[in-house]
C-alpha cells in the first residue's frame, strides 16, 4: 500500500450500497424487502423444496435453522431432508420485512399447517449479488 493508499473505513458500506442498488436492478427494481418476500414463498413451495440445485442458491452457504421442533439444522441436513420429504405448500401471513442495514431483511411471518400454527422469522443476507437465506428460526404460535 502506498502513502497514497489509506483506509477508508466508509468504502466497504459504499460497497455494500452498490450491491444491493445492483440487485435491486437485476430484480427489476423490487424492493429488497418484496423480493426477500417473494424468495422465501418461493422456497416455501415443494417443487422448489424438492429441487436441491435451487434450495443451494436461496440458502447461504452458512445457513442454519432452529426448527419448530427445537431441533438445529445445517444447510446441507436441510437440502437433503428436503430432497427426500419437500412437503406441502404452506400458507403465510407476513407480519413484517424490516431492512437491517444496506444487506439484510429480517421477515417475519405466520405460517399455517394442519398441526397449527407457527411464528416464524428468516434473516436473508445479501450475498455475491443475490439474496440468500441465512438464518431462519419457528416457533410453535401459543
Amino acid at each position: 500500500m502506498s502513502a497514497f493508499e489509506e483506509l477508508d473505513l466508509f468504502s466497504e458500506l459504499d460497497n455494500e450500497a452498490l450491491e444491493v442498488a445492483e440487485a435491486t436492478r437485476q430484480a427489476g427494481s423490487i424492493p429488497p424487502e418484496a423480493l426477500v418476500e417473494k424468495l422465501e414463498r418461493e422456497l416455501l413451495g415443494p417443487l422448489v423444496r424438492g429441487d436441491i440445485g435451487r434450495t443451494a442458491v436461496l440458502l447461504h452457504p452458512d445457513f442454519m435453522e432452529i426448527g419448530s421442533s427445537g431441533r438445529v439444522w445445517t444447510r446441507d441436513a436441510m437440502m437433503m431432508a428436503l430432497e427426500e420429504d419437500p412437503g406441502e405448500r404452506t400458507d403465510i401471513e407476513i407480519l413484517g420485512a424490516e431492512r437491517i442495514g444496506t444487506s439484510a431483511v429480517l421477515l417475519t411471518y405466520r405460517s399455517s399447517a394442519r398441526s397449527g400454527n407457527t411464528l416464524r422469522s428468516s434473516l436473508w443476507v445479501l450475498d455475491g449479488g443475490r439474496w440468500r437465506l441465512r438464518f431462519h428460526q419457528g416457533t410453535p404460535e401459543a
